[in-house]
């Protein structure tokens, strides 16, 4: 089996992975809002250093989400 492997950014990469997360914790917590999702989003994220407008909050680390 050949295994590659690429590096992609931009918002075509970025929207599907933080939906996904988003999604989780709907299915964690259906009661949640979205000030929750976006609060608990914003919080498991690592900032970089890059300007605000490259990195918005920041690289999202889905793990601490639910730590």
């Amino acid at each position: 089996m050949i295994k590659v492997f690429t590096n992609l950014s931009g918002t075509s990469m970025s929207a599907p992975m933080v939906s996904g997360a988003a999604a989780l914790l709907l299915n964690e917590n259906p009661n949640y809002t979205h000030f929750d999702i976006k609060r608990k989003l914003l919080n498991a994220c690592s900032r970089i250093k890059a300007s605000s407008y490259e990195q918005g909050a920041g690289v999202l680390d889905v793990e601490r989400i639910f730590s």
